[in-house]
């Protein structure tokens, strides 16, 4: 029986005792309430669009809905997780522009001198109609606006008009800011998109147009939603479309002589993939996260810093590192590095709540290990936020621990919240998850789902999957049959530590490939053919079955499998508008689950799921309240769409990702 090594594996780990000390993915336990800390600012919702962390204490802003009124706000938790009461009183300021209209914060910067830059948008009446003004709103370290009133903690120095900056683009369209760095000198750089175009405009210390408007005015990509970061005296932004790539501008704003006219784009990512964030190395390079086509894994890619793709990052020679943590839809939205050159980006996996990730990689792509399970940890909110957590970014305090801030929601409240992790390199996880033995299976082989080797006694799951998904067995030991050999087998370990309201990883999962052909035998060092490995050789006919190439007497070892990731098949024909609703043409095989969700600005306007039924159907869906409010006051919302879809039997589909305008 050739299941008696992994099996004596799987007993040694689960032997081990409970261990007492603390580990790179545990939640740090002094952290709010075991690792996680919350505010509610409006008492409807507290989305969170900007973070930021400096002294240990994270700054959050965004979006407070509070009795039925959208505001922009601003808070900052303390180092120990607590709102921090020096700042406004209550650890959150909510500031509303526009008396009873939408107001958003998109994005936060912190000037050296510690005040913190603001950008978002307004709504104010222009010819009777409500439009979207890009704004800048500066603030003070104790939560004060900076508008020069006896409230203010700098009287001296009023920032734009009573502490705001409301910018209109020449050509008069609505406007919003997506994101704001600060230069060197102290000068805000607010980027922004208007009706078809983008913008970069600077403004002075004090809040006066420094440079002319719309400097580099160029167009929308694929998603039209900007981020970007300074790197000395240049800057580097996202690059949409077509395809997945990054631009790089001088100090005056600028294309620099970099790349292809100043952007590197990663060839064969037009279509289906998602680039969400990036962050400059040590070393200059650029790094992006987001994820791969059809959402099925988690995506960081490396650009160096002399503008060519690093080819070697990820291992396939594409500069593109893609990293599968289970059949989920999963998601980075947040990246940065340590200064010792890894990788640690956030985001969402959609299992039947939005849980958080949390990746860790070495300088070259590779999961590292030494964070947590195959690199990865998944972990919810609080047990009361039933419908999870969403758009997580990630951040380093000075002790090495990593902050992530994102928005949670229960059943009717959706808070930010901001979960704390130990890091450093003290892993609970070593060897390697694989199928038992690694060769291609025939009838009447036992396969072992073998995790490799655990520390702290952690609880695992085994579940066994067949052909297109279907849930066979839930042991760690399966028997192969005639079927299982014709369409496939894999399997997926969950390893759940702590009680329910810690660490969730799911470790990972291998697809058994039946029909490869064998390998030739390697020689040895005296030129002849290596032996055999015990157990496993044939020494009669192999039985046959489809998709299985039967081996002679005394043919070489079976061949190693081959890791690969089913998808659930679907067909997106078709996304389009009238009135005010998304209307959506589509064909499945069998009967699924489906999720549509769409945003506009950062913003969500639709997130809804349907079933489905086998067959082609017509589909339409209309906007949640923001995305109506928004719809009444722009007219025309050019919006972001994700469509992605599962099986009734739990397996994943490819997601569609495009862009769609609805009208009203």
């Amino acid at each position: 029986m050739r299941t008696t090594t992994a099996v004596l594996t799987l007993a040694a780990a689960l032997a081990l005792p409970a261990a007492a000390q603390a580990y790179s993915d545990d939640l740090d336990a002094g952290f709010g309430t075991s690792g996680r800390a919350i505010i509610a600012v409006g008492n409807q919702e507290t989305q969170v669009h900007g973070s930021l962390v400096h002294d240990g204490k994270v700054v959050i802003a965004g979006a407070a809905r509070h009795n039925g009124d959208t505001r922009l706000y601003l808070a900052r938790f303390g180092s120990t997780g607590l709102p921090d009461a020096s700042f406004a009183g209550t650890g959150a300021r909510m500031f509303d522009l526009s008396a009873g209209k939408a107001d958003e914060a998109v994005a936060v910067a912190r000037q050296a001198d510690g005040r913190y830059v603001v950008a978002g948008y307004r709504t104010v009446v222009d010819a009777g109609k409500d439009e979207s003004r890009a704004v800048l709103v500066r603030f003070n370290t104790d939560g004060s606006v900076d508008d020069g009133t006896v409230a203010d903690s700098t009287p001296g120095d009023e920032y734009g008009t009573d502490g705001v900056i409301t910018f209109t683009p020449t050509s008069g369209e609505p406007a919003s800011a997506t994101d704001v760095v600060i230069d060197a000198d102290g000068k805000a750089l607010m980027v922004g998109e208007t009706d078809g175009d983008r913008f970069f405009q600077r403004f002075s210390v004090g809040g006066a147009v420094s440079g002319s408007a719309e400097i580099n005015a160029f167009p929308y990509g694929q998603y039209g939603e900007t981020k970007i970061v300074r790197s000395g005296s240049d800057y580097f932004m996202l690059d949409d479309g077509p395809g997945i790539g990054v631009q790089k501008f001088t100090s005056s704003l600028q294309p620099a002589a970099w790349g292809s006219g100043g952007s590197v784009t990663f060839p064969g990512t037009n279509s289906g993939w998602s680039a969400n964030a990036l962050a400059v190395a040590p070393d200059g390079d650029i790094i992006i996260a987001g994820s791969t086509y059809g959402s099925n894994s988690l995506m960081t890619a490396r650009v160096n810093a002399n503008g060519t793709i690093d080819a070697a990052y990820g291992g396939k020679g594409t500069g593109i590192a893609s990293h599968a943590i289970g059949k989920m839809a999963q998601y980075h939205t947040g990246v940065t590095v340590q200064p010792n050159g890894r990788i640690v980006a956030a985001g969402y996996a959609d299992e039947d709540r939005d849980m958080v990730v949390v990746a860790r990689y070495l300088a070259d792509g590779t999961p590292d290990a030494s964070f947590a399970p195959q690199g990865a940890v998944i972990t919810g909110g609080r047990p009361q936020d039933a419908k999870g957590v969403r758009d997580a970014v990630p951040h380093l305090d000075g002790n090495g621990r990593i902050l992530v801030a994102g928005e949670a929601s229960d059943d009717t409240v959706t808070r930010a919240t901001v979960l704390r992790f130990l890091g450093g390199s003290s892993s609970r996880h070593a060897g390697k998850v694989m199928v038992t033995p690694n060769v291609t299976p025939v009838p009447g082989d036992t396969l072992t789902c073998d995790p490799g080797l655990f520390s702290g006694g952690p609880s695992l799951q085994y579940a066994w999957y067949r052909g297109s998904g279907k849930l066979f067995a839930t042991t760690q030991t399966v028997k192969v049959t005639v079927s299982d050999v014709s369409v496939g087998l894999w399997c997926t370990v969950v390893a759940t530590y702590g009680n329910t309201q810690h660490s969730q990883v799911l470790v990972s999962e291998n697809l058994l490939t039946p029909g490869v052909a064998p390998p030739a035998p390697k020689p040895t060092s005296n030129g002849n053919p290596a032996p055999k490995a015990p157990g496993q050789t044939n020494t009669g006919t192999t039985p046959t079955s489809a998709g299985v190439t039967p081996q002679a007497p005394g043919s070489q070892t079976r061949p190693v499998v081959t890791s690969q990731v089913r998808v659930f098949p679907y067909t997106v024909r078709g996304l389009t508008s009238k009135r005010g609703r998304l209307r959506l043409q589509m064909r499945v095989d069998t009967a699924a689950t489906m999720q549509v969700r769409a945003q506009k600005d950062g913003a969500v306007v639709l997130n809804t799921r349907r079933k489905l039924r086998s067959g082609s159907q017509v589909l339409e869906f209309s906007l949640n309240a923001k995305g109506r409010k928004l719809l009444r006051s722009q007219r025309r919302l050019r919006l972001r769409a994700q469509v992605w879809v599962r099986s009734a039997a739990g397996l994943p589909g490819r997601s569609v990702t495009t862009t769609v305008t609805v009208t009203r």
